[in-house]
């Protein structure tokens, strides 16, 4: 079964669902708090958003310097895979899990956006 991390961050507001998405699809899902350095040997590392506090704070940005995010661009070195989501897509590209880390071309000029 796949282990999915979803990382939580003060403010984030979309985790839970998250969290329950992941389930849904069948993996082994848990939450990590932004301030523990360990993914548990997550094979997925999932950032949500939806940071309560606005996008004109950079949430993204400020989030790069929590503990979490060294152990997600470890994962993300090895090639595992980093899925962000809104806000998340921003601290993915902060903390270097774009281009060279997961052979993505351009992390701020390329996104993915498909309909359910």
């Amino acid at each position: 079964m796949t282990r999915v991390a979803v990382i939580v961050f003060p403010g984030s507001n979309c985790d839970a669902d998250t969290l329950a998405a992941a389930r849904e699809a069948g993996s082994d899902a848990y939450s990590v708090w932004h301030r523990d350095a360990d993914l548990r040997q997550a094979d997925v590392v999932i950032l949500p958003g939806g940071f309560s506090y606005g996008d004109y704070l950079r949430s993204g940005a400020i989030a790069r310097f929590s503990p979490v995010m060294s152990a997600v661009a470890a994962h993300a070195r090895a090639g595992g895979p980093v899925l962000g989501i809104c806000t998340g897509s921003e601290t993915r590209c902060r903390c270097r899990c774009s281009a060279s880390a997961t052979g993505f071309r351009s992390c701020a000029r390329r996104g993915c956006c498909r309909a359910g």
